[in-house]
């Protein structure tokens, strides 16, 4: 009950700041809520750094299951059907482009750190599906 207490207390003192900052510079009221609102908007943590992983797994594999099925005979979009050439050069472009991310992931770590985690996880999703 104590921990509601602060919280409650701790949200009324900002909306208080944030009216007082309002009533002496209405401008500065409106940084304040977007500064808030972006705040909130965007992801921290472990929950983003896990959203960055899975993601890459999941499009790792999809690119390699698109690339063994382009490969394959006997598959709907394999060698000799209508659209392989299109989707060929797409699959193709997914194995390429995991180099790619993870040398910019590497010139950019400081800055973007969920690239990195994207890009190895995308590479190990490609490389695991390509393999199994």
């Amino acid at each position: 009950m104590e921990r509601i207490n602060l919280a409650h207390s701790q949200i009324s003192a900002r909306d208080r700041l944030a009216a007082e900052m309002a009533r002496l510079q209405p401008d500065a009221g409106r940084e304040i809520e977007n500064a808030q609102r972006a705040g909130s908007a965007r992801k921290t943590g472990f929950s983003a750094l896990m959203t960055a992983i899975l993601t890459g797994l999941v499009c790792g594999a999809l690119a390699a299951m698109l690339l063994i099925g382009v490969t394959s005979d006997g598959s709907p979009i394999g060698p000799g059907t209508e659209h392989n050439h299109a989707l060929f050069l797409g699959a193709l472009g997914g194995l390429g482009i995991s180099p790619l991310m993870l040398m910019i992931a590497l010139v950019r770590q400081g800055r973007a750190p969920r690239l990195a985690l994207f890009a190895l996880a995308y590479l190990s999703g490609l490389v695991v599906t390509l393999l199994a």
